[in-house]
């Protein structure tokens, strides 16, 4: 039970009802919003689902495959980004669910439900919805384009898609405040802006050193997740002569362990910060958690890209499930780490300025990292995925003791 469930059963006697309408409130939203967030992925990732059948009907090289793929991170890295501003400004719930369609808004709206020391583990869960989409989308779509043609896949994707619109619209709440009842967040929510007129402005963002690592971290993270995630199975296919059914052994354990990586990230990360002294500015556990993150990756890479190849069949799972779990645990604190340090009013932009970071990195793992490979194989393309994620591990540690607010308070004192 969170602080703000207990604070509504010791009010009165209407406290159990109370209690129970909180709950189902909060629970409906976050519910409508896993599902919201599952089909999106799944309509996001149908064209690679479908892209063994679509290559068997022309010829595609691996550059303008890479456009295809870069094309869309950008589409939805632009769209994310422009959902992210308006959610300042609008309704959260209005704007999730016209974003299974455009651009997604789910950090605004579970915030509003969430405390800061459950934020970082309902968000892990959260983000397992992209690793349930990639790992039953490939046998879904497989299964329709086997019986029907991966027209229809696409087809019956998006129709799908569209409808759960209605869905979340009419499951979810903005906040607690919409029905009468108290934010986790308090009375901060209220005095720290009411929305719009707070202190800070967009200047502020721009000039914030804590952002820019923030952006930095989760673009090369983006790169390595969505290179591992397009290119792996080639990679093993083309250099290590594994068969079809290996490289999709290791996409499926990539998100298994992404699914643990994700939960127990957030999980870990809310402990060690319920356990922070809340006068404490410099630094945040969720970067230690980072670090410790990072470090799994860049071991499990390594391996993957200089395990011998007769071993690579017994260790394939092995590498795949430590690589998902690197990957995705960063994956699931840096837009949180964003919310955090951000003022109230400024929330919505901070977190789509870091997503549209990580979205920029997807868009570079795509035509950037199959032009590397045409020149150096997909080994070298991965060595380079590698020193990048080195390069933020060592900018994690340097930085671990930063202050952690995107406004600083010697900014506060002015």
């Amino acid at each position: 039970m969170t602080k703000s469930e207990r604070d509504i059963r010791e009010t009165g006697s209407t406290s159990q009802a109370e209690l129970a309408a909180f709950s189902r409130y909060k629970w409906s939203t976050f519910v409508c919003m896993y599902i919201g967030y599952l089909m999106t992925m799944f309509s996001r990732k149908s064209f690679s689902f479908v892209l063994p059948a679509v290559m068997e009907e022309g010829h595609i090289t691996k550059g303008e495959l890479g456009m295809i793929t870069s094309s869309q991170n950008l589409a939805y890295a632009i769209s994310k980004f422009l959902g992210g501003l308006m959610v300042d400004h609008f309704s959260a719930k209005l704007l999730f669910s016209a974003g299974i369609c455009l651009f997604p808004a789910a950090v605004s709206s579970l915030s509003q439900w969430s405390e800061k020391s459950e934020f970082g583990t309902l968000w892990g869960v959260l983000s397992t919805s992209m690793n349930v989409a990639c790992s039953t989308g490939p046998l879904v779509s497989t299964f329709i384009t086997y019986q029907y043609g991966w027209r229809t896949t696409l087809q019956a994707f998006g129709t799908v898609t569209i409808a759960t619109t209605a869905v979340c619209y009419i499951g979810m709440v903005n906040s607690p405040n919409d029905v009468g009842m108290k934010s986790p967040m308090g009375e901060t929510t209220k005095t720290d802006s009411g929305r719009g007129h707070g202190r800070g402005s967009w200047q502020d963002l721009i000039y914030s050193r804590l952002l820019w690592i923030l952006s930095v971290n989760f673009m090369v993270i983006f790169i390595a997740r969505t290179a591992i995630l397009d290119w792996a199975q080639l990679y093993l296919i083309e250099e290590l002569d594994q068969t079809a059914y290996t490289a999709s052994m290791f996409v499926s354990s990539f998100e298994t362990g992404g699914i643990v990586g994700s939960i127990l990230a957030g999980y870990v990360a809310d402990k060690l910060v319920a356990l922070k002294k809340g006068d404490d500015l410099r630094g945040s556990p969720r970067t230690d958690v980072c670090i410790a993150f990072i470090a799994v990756c860049l071991l499990s890479l390594a391996t993957l890209i200089y395990i011998p190849q007769d071993l690579i069949q017994s260790w394939i799972t092995v590498v795949g499930c430590a690589l998902g779990f690197g990957i995705y645990g960063p994956c699931s604190l840096y837009g949180v780490m964003a919310i955090e340090a951000a003022p109230t009013h400024l929330a919505g932009a901070t977190h789509a300025t870091v997503a549209l970071a990580a979205n920029v990195g997807a868009v570079m793992a795509g035509f950037p990292i199959s032009y590397v490979a045409s020149h150096i194989l997909w080994r070298g393309a991965f060595i380079v995925v590698e020193v990048l994620l080195a390069l933020i591990f060592v900018l994690n540690v340097v930085t671990r003791s930063l202050e952690y607010k995107i406004l600083t308070t010697r900014k506060k004192l002015d």
